[in-house]
């Protein structure tokens, strides 16, 4: 039934969690309803239900579609409707061999059935493997990454969750249609990026053609791309064989019962959730060792969700599957550090002996060390390989590289459990600063107190400094210059691994003297400049520029978006980015993309341009800004359907990296202030965030800022009806009276309205003035301003004593944050002027 190399493939992929199910209406008809009967097909129930219907005669043919529309209008009702197709579709009696689909670890089930076997399959059957039920349409929610339970897709709605509505009848499915569908998006990224099982379905379901069929055209000029699917039907036509082909689909004449006996009794081994996880990652292993020492299961989801934030460092070589580009200018691997590509530097070893020192000290906070350095200077290698020195030397190291958000609650109740004290270390720590500095105020309780090593960039740590004013026990070690101990290793290294490009021509004193001329350079920029002889920014721009065509610039743009945070991208998103098909994006990633998008170590299915600093200089120098804004709306576009519900965001990477793309700041910075194109990106994307409080918070604050009070206010009030209970909300609807204030027609309009955003401030700060230093900065600043426009000179100087004052204890509050202090020099200048003229 099963040709051996298409087992082979799908037991490997089965064994890797790679493989997508997909359940039609067919997959269901072995199983037995509460009326005693096997569960209908589609023209089977489309029969009952003309029936139902009180028609006269033989049934005619009808579609079940146009049969449901006219049973919502009749005279029985929707609740008789919908205790009809209950007793039809619910199931009391799950035959045996509907067991088998329990045994695997499925990427996730997609069903366009409506009734609920496979929530009793995995009830009876599952044996501790759980099922998560999603009900399109609705909200995004993430796959559970430890395979507790497996994430089932209902397309078309459930019967046992009728809120949502059923897709059944042809308004249904003109309205589902019509919208963008976050779950039938996602089915599109999951069948072309991992192989998909289709059982019981004859893939003719409308909405199927819509959103795959016709995206899914196969280019006779480019080679097939996507991964091998496999459609198992009891017959297949020559022409349906055809179309499948066209798909890489490939079909299997054969019942759904057949098929998995056979599967299950011809696998090798079926996996154990653990030895499903071990494929995916092998550095779990001491979480699998923390499950089996007999814990409760509370603590066990503690160390899930630690898990999920670090990895453990290991002091083993990590064999090398990929070509290494880290010389080149990507961001070090495991491999690359355990391979010996990084060259030494002086700063490990000060960086080492620091940190054994924090260790070994009795100190009742917990030690922090910040290591800071200019993007591109080394910062994320150096933390490697200090990690993986305090390994070899018996230290427990733990490395959080920013894939997941570290909530203090599970990092701090795993840590309880531990009987020795360990390093944690954070790259890209200003991501989420404040959350890591809650954990390290909460490790000051532990018996075992960690050390804790942040990684950032200098220019982020300085604006982001005055969330480490509650932090006791810092010490701060910068990336230096190239010393020249440091610039002889890296060449040693670079001529080992033959990659010295430009520099092959010249003898090694010449090489050290070019490195020395660039020795107060970023790494990064040393090396490319080095080994290519050009400047930095022409190598960059050069490479951008000879991307060719159009659709291969936008993909780099669009992966360029998330790189530049330090995110990645996944082969799924740039394919449900574009609007070519399938084949020619993989193939436009995969040859004219080759080398600049870089695979991550942790998954082959996920790039990220070189290097973070390689994408931040495209998109703010190289780019023209019309693609850029093309690229920016597309990554938004995407970044709807992958958010989570509110609920559910403070634990969301994606929430947090969708906030910063949306910032209006950064865009007004990045489109160079041009307000058109702005706006254009605000507007092109509403219709997906229309019901987003973040969306409209961005928005109006942009209005604010740069642009119209009147929509300003507008917008921001339909962030406040959204988010009422927002920090941020509060404080921009106090900044939106201040500056209407200042811009007032009348003195008793302008104080109205400032007493009105005064009183909004003063709550902010009374709120969170003791985390958030913005609320003084607003406060100040418009104050600062309504004073200049509407004060009587004779009154200025008491009023501006008064507002210095108030920002010095903003100062105060916040001694770290230097822009408060400018701004409250700022008021204290102005109070002097006033006094001297």
């Amino acid at each position: 039934m099963i040709d051996g190399n298409d087992l082979e493939y799908l037991e490997r992929h089965l064994h890797r969690n790679d493989v997508v199910l997909f359940l039609g209406a067919g997959f269901s008809t072995d199983a037995v309803n509460l009326l005693g009967e096997k569960i209908p097909t589609s023209r089977e129930l489309a029969k009952q239900m003309w029936k139902y219907l009180e028609y006269k005669g033989d049934y005619d043919g009808t579609s079940l579609g146009i049969l449901y529309q006219a049973a919502l209008n009749h005279k029985k009702g929707r609740d008789t409707l919908i205790q009809f197709l209950k007793s039809h579709l619910s199931v009391s009696s799950v035959p045996a061999w509907y067991a088998n689909i329990s045994k695997w670890f499925w990427y996730r089930i997609y069903s366009t059935n409506i009734d609920d076997l496979v929530e009793n399959i995995y009830h009876k059957y599952s044996g501790g493997t759980g099922i998560m039920s999603v009900v399109a349409p609705c909200e995004y929610h993430d796959r559970d990454a430890f395979l507790r339970s497996i994430q089932f897709i209902k397309l078309h709605g459930s019967l046992n969750d009728p809120v949502h509505g059923l897709t059944f009848g042809p308004l249904e499915y003109g309205r589902r249609a019509a919208e963008q569908d976050v779950w039938y998006d996602h089915f599109v990224r999951d069948f072309t990026t991992y192989p998909t099982l289709f059982i019981g379905t004859e893939l003719d379901e409308p909405l199927f053609w819509e959103y795959i069929a016709i995206r899914q055209r196969r280019t006779k000029e480019v080679a097939e791309k996507r991964p091998k699917s496999f459609i198992v039907c009891p017959q297949i036509s020559p022409a349906k064989r055809m179309v499948l082909t066209d798909f890489n689909v490939i079909p299997i004449e054969a019942t759904g019962r057949d098929f998995f006996e056979e599967l299950t009794s011809s696998s090798a081994s079926i996996p154990h959730r653990e030895d499903v996880l071990r494929n995916i990652d092998p550095s779990l292993e001491e979480l699998f060792e923390f499950q089996r020492s007999g814990i409760q299961f509370p603590q066990i989801k503690n160390a899930e969700n630690f898990f999920s934030v670090f990895r453990p460092v290991k002091s083993r070589v990590v064999e090398r599957t990929v070509r290494s580009h880290f010389l080149l200018g990507s961001p070090p691997r495991w491999d690359d550090i355990f391979a010996g590509f990084d060259a030494h530097r002086d700063i490990n070893t000060e960086a080492v002996e620091l940190i054994r020192r924090v260790l070994s000290s009795d100190s009742k906070n917990t030690p922090v060390v910040l290591l800071n350095g200019a993007a591109g200077s080394g910062k994320s290698t150096i933390a490697k390989r200090v990690s993986a020195t305090l390994v070899a030397e018996g230290f427990s190291v733990f490395f959080a590289d920013g894939e997941c958000r570290p909530l203090p609650e599970y990092i701090i109740e795993y840590l309880r459990f531990l009987d020795r004290r360990v390093v944690l270390v954070f790259d890209g720590a200003t991501a989420d600063l404040r959350l890591i500095c809650e954990v390290i105020a909460r490790c000051d309780e532990l018996t075992s107190m960690p050390a804790v090593l942040l990684v950032a960039r200098t220019n982020e740590i300085a604006v982001k400094r005055y969330q480490l004013q509650g932090v006791r026990n810092l010490q701060e070690l910068k990336v230096p210059d190239l010393s020249m101990s440091d610039i002889k290793a890296i060449l040693q290294t670079l001529e080992t691994h033959g990659l010295l490009g430009w520099l092959r021509h010249l003898d090694v004193e010449e090489r050290v003297r070019v490195f020395q001329t660039k020795a107060k350079k970023q790494i990064l920029i040393a090396m490319r400049e080095a080994t290519r002889g050009k400047g930095f920014d022409e190598i960059i721009e050069e490479e951008f520029n000879e991307i060719q065509p159009y659709r291969a610039k936008l993909l780099y743009l669009i992966s360029a978006i998330p790189s530049m945070y330090n995110y990645a991208v996944s082969r799924g998103q740039l394919i449900a980015s574009m609007d070519t098909s399938p084949n020619e994006t993989s193939s436009l990633i995969d040859e004219n993309l080759s080398g600049i998008l870089i695979p991550t170590a942790e998954d082959p299915l996920k790039f990220q341009i070189r290097h973070p600093l390689i994408a931040e200089h495209v998109i703010s120098n190289a780019a023209p800004r019309d693609i850029l804004a093309e690229a920016y709306i597309r990554y938004l576009e995407l970044l709807a359907h992958d958010l989570p519900p509110s609920k559910e965001r403070r634990a969301s990477r994606t929430f947090k990296l969708y906030r910063d793309v949306i910032n209006h700041r950064s865009l007004h910075l990045i489109f160079l202030r041009q307000q058109d194109i702005c706006r254009r990106i605000y507007e092109s994307v509403r219709q997906h965030f229309v019901g987003d409080g973040q969306y409209w918070l961005q928005y109006g604050s942009y209005e604010l800022e740069f642009g119209d009070l009147d929509f300003a206010e507008n917008y921001l009030l339909q962030a406040e009806a959204l988010m009422p209970d927002h920090p941020w909300v509060g404080t921009a609807m106090g900044y939106l009276l201040m500056k209407k204030g200042v811009e007032a027609k009348s003195l008793m309009e302008a104080n109205d309205l400032v007493r009105q955003g005064l009183a909004r401030l003063r709550q902010q700060i009374v709120r969170i003035g003791s985390n958030d230093p913005y609320p003084y900065h607003v406060l100040g600043s418009q104050m600062l301003a309504f004073t200049n426009a509407w004060i009587v000179k004779e009154q200025k100087a008491g009023k501006l004593r008064e507002l210095h004052a108030e920002v010095l204890e903003g100062c105060k509050r916040h001694p770290l944050d230097t822009q408060l202090k400018v701004l409250a020099d700022d008021i204290k200048m102005a109070e002097l002027q006033t006094v001297i003229h």
